[in-house]
């Protein structure tokens, strides 16, 4: 089941010209729901990165998962599961966090830890 955000991102996204009406059709508790959900886990995202991971998952299709390393989106009909790394389009930094997206968070170790626990499951990496 989608969260109130979820269905916000994806008009949003997906939908631009409806996006105001479909706002206008959401409840007081719906509104509240949703930008409580988007405050809570993104306003400290450090590299905010979460929330392009997060619209990318929802607009493909996907369930975002909670966990920030590994695998983060499921869809039920086909049983994949995915990462996905979008990359910050906006961002000009040349910091270690510059929005770049890139699959090398993961130490080798943890590398190799997810992979044992994951064999056997169907996934696909996006990079946008």
């Amino acid at each position: 089941m989608q969260s109130v955000l979820q269905q916000v991102l994806r008009i949003y996204f997906i939908e631009p010209d409806s996006f105001p009406k479909a706002l206008l059709k959401l409840t007081h508790d719906e509104l509240r729901e949703a930008l409580s959900e988007l405050v809570d886990n993104y306003a400290n995202d450090v590299n905010s990165s979460a929330l392009r991971e997060r619209i990318t998952l929802v607009v493909a299709g996907y369930e975002p998962r909670k966990k920030k390393l590994g695998l983060n989106g499921f869809n039920r009909q086909t049983k994949i599961e995915c990462d996905v790394k979008p990359i910050n389009i906006r961002s000009d930094s040349g910091e270690r966090l510059n929005g770049g997206g890139n699959f090398s968070d993961l130490t080798p170790s943890q590398s190799l830890k997810q992979w044992q626990e994951e064999q056997g499951k169907q996934r696909l990496s996006l990079r946008c």
